[in-house]
């Protein structure tokens, strides 16, 4: 079924044959951006591909044939992909967007998008492009096939979601588009995050989006894997509005996840309920000295410091309690 989007375009050519050099142009194209116009805070669907990004603003652009800018602005990219930044975006160019108007602006001929969802992430668009090519036994070979030959000629990498089948505590199994396809996302391709045990962060049966990057082995075995990452689709703890508002003197109950072996260690790592996904340092203090920290335990700690850029907490623990829930002032 053609598009709604293809469906005005034919109708705009079938209108410029009526009118002849730089006028049709012109008025085609004020026309064109009038029926958008129409469309404005409706349901209807259009689709088309993004060719540039402002690299200040992180916008994706597309301009058609008569030079009108498509946009969709970053902040409806973010709600599909809450990493969304204006510099690392390239994986998303060339990719294919569901949009609906969400203004036009007939002076500057530019219409502004709101983002339904990125067809690219759908196995059918990839078994469409290698059925295309050549005729497969299953929708899994086919799927297989392409993206083997997109890692192989090293084209842009595509997005692909999957459902979790298996949790290690250092690498998650899933299946390609539930079509029989395995693929592996390292612990170091999950978050931008520091994760020591991903069955902690991931259930089997999980949905997940990410980018695949490589086919191969890991070190010492022989099966190879596509490779994904979904650094980009998981939320940046270090965004979140609770954290950009802790201050120093703030109290949070942080429970001791790992104590550094090495001799006079200085301090201890913990997590805590209210800033989740955020690796706490933890300085050792007279009253909670390292010979009474005991990982798995928890103690109520005041902010030292926070340093956003750096992405890092500071606390100081003052008196060990039993649980998360001991009292916090965040």
């Amino acid at each position: 079924m053609a598009s709604l989007l293809g469906k005005l375009n034919k109708a705009y050519k079938a209108d410029e044959t009526r009118m002849t050099g730089a006028k049709r142009t012109k008025l085609s194209a004020i026309e064109k951006l009038q029926r958008f116009k129409e469309k404005e805070g409706s349901d209807d669907i259009f689709e088309f591909f993004v060719d540039y990004s402002d690299s200040d603003t992180g916008d994706l652009l597309h301009y058609d044939n008569l030079n009108i800018c498509y946009v969709i602005p970053a902040d409806e990219i973010k709600k599909l992909y809450p990493n969304y930044v204006p510099r690392g975006n390239s994986y998303l160019l060339g990719t294919e967007f569901k949009v609906k108007v969400k203004s036009v602006d007939v002076d500057k001929e530019v219409v502004e998008f709101i983002a339904i969802e990125n067809t690219q992430v759908s196995a059918k668009q990839y078994t469409k492009r290698a059925s295309n090519m050549y005729t497969y036994s299953s929708e899994g070979e086919a799927l297989r096939n392409y993206l083997m030959n997109a890692i192989n000629m090293d084209i842009r990498k595509p997005l692909v979601r999957g459902t979790v089948i298996n949790v290690e505590e250092d690498r998650i199994f899933i299946d390609l588009f539930d079509k029989g396809v395995e693929a592996v996302i390292p612990v170091k391709n999950y978050s931008i995050d520091h994760k020591r045990d991903l069955r902690e962060e991931v259930r089997v049966g999980d949905s997940v989006k990410g980018v695949l990057f490589a086919y191969r082995a890991r070190p010492n075995e022989i099966d190879k894997h596509f490779l994904v990452s979904t650094i980009g689709y998981i939320p940046d703890p270090w965004m979140s509005e609770r954290v950009r508002n802790i201050k120093p003197k703030d109290i949070v109950v942080v429970k001791c996840v790992e104590k550094p072996e090495k001799e006079r260690a200085l301090y201890f790592w913990g997590t805590s309920k209210v800033i989740k996904g955020i690796d706490i340092l933890c300085d050792y203090t007279t009253k909670v000295p390292a010979a009474a920290v005991k990982v798995g335990h928890f103690y109520k700690c005041k902010v030292a410091k926070i340093d956003h850029e750096k992405h890092k907490i500071t606390v100081s623990p003052f008196e060990e309690c039993k649980s998360y829930d001991a009292g916090e002032t965040l």
